[in-house]
């Protein structure tokens, strides 16, 4: 019986921290290390060190939501996808670019990275690849292997 009601106590304690004001982080200061936070729901709504409840962020940078980094070069008049934030997302690339030929494109990240991140593109043309330039804090510079008319580009940096 006093197993039971032990378990219990421990599961409704864990429970009662779950709801009033308890965010989960694991932190390390180490380079390339793990650090995580998830915020919380407090009494006057969605709170948290980190933004609303749920919101789940690495180093800083909110992974799936999060604010929309910004493109430029990429034919002039390419936009990004809808979702896309500074981890991960999608170039769409005009099919009348203003600037011809597409074949650089920036990147510069709504919120700096504490050390160059680690990236990867595709295409949707399969012939056409994608390879960083330059990667900094702030932003990273890349080249497409030929003209990109229409088509899309994903990103993803960690």
């Amino acid at each position: 019986m006093k197993r039971f009601f032990g378990g219990f106590i421990g599961c409704l304690t864990f429970a009662v921290l779950m709801t009033h004001h308890f965010a989960p982080t694991m932190e390390s200061t180490k380079q390339g290390a793990f650090n995580f936070a998830m915020g919380q729901t407090g009494p006057t709504g969605p709170t948290g060190p980190t933004g609303p409840a749920g919101t789940v962020t690495y180093n800083g940078h909110t992974l799936f939501g999060g604010s929309a980094p910004t493109v430029t070069e990429c034919g002039g008049n390419s936009t990004l996808g809808a979702g896309s934030n500074d981890n991960a997302g999608s170039i769409l690339i005009s099919a009348t670019p203003t600037v011809k030929p597409v074949t650089v494109c920036t990147i510069t990240f709504a919120v700096a990275f504490t050390h160059a991140p680690a990236m990867s593109f595709t295409t949707s043309k399969n012939q056409i690849l994608a390879s960083p330039l330059t990667i900094s804090t702030t932003a990273v510079r890349f080249r497409l292997s030929a003209d990109m008319t229409g088509g899309v580009i994903t990103y993803s940096a960690f």
